[in-house]
């Protein structure tokens, strides 16, 4: 059985949240979707880590990777998943 008719199988068998969630993953990889995400991540990345660790740098602490890290991964996921969720719903609007 080939994976095209796999992914298709799979998606006419799954519930319709499931399918929804697929779609959504799919529009997140849009290039103008994961452009903006980009973008608000940097942004909101940068602005957690002076709240979460600006004190503790300003103090002679050492800077916490993974925190640092996380706070750009997380705006990151969000952003891209409303933006994928977004584009979702716009297309079933129009009918697409």
């Amino acid at each position: 059985m080939s994976s095209t008719r796999m992914r298709r199988l799979l998606i006419v068998n799954s519930p319709q949240w499931a399918n929804d969630f697929v779609q959504i993953i799919r529009h997140a990889g849009n290039r103008r979707v994961l452009g903006f995400a980009l973008k608000v991540c940097s942004v909101v990345g940068v602005v957690l880590n002076l709240i979460n660790q600006g004190p503790q740098l300003l103090d002679g602490g050492s800077f916490s990777w993974w925190h640092g890290v996380l706070n750009f991964v997380v705006p990151f996921c969000v952003s891209s998943f409303s933006g994928g969720r977004n584009e979702l719903r716009n297309r079933q609007a129009s009918g697409y």
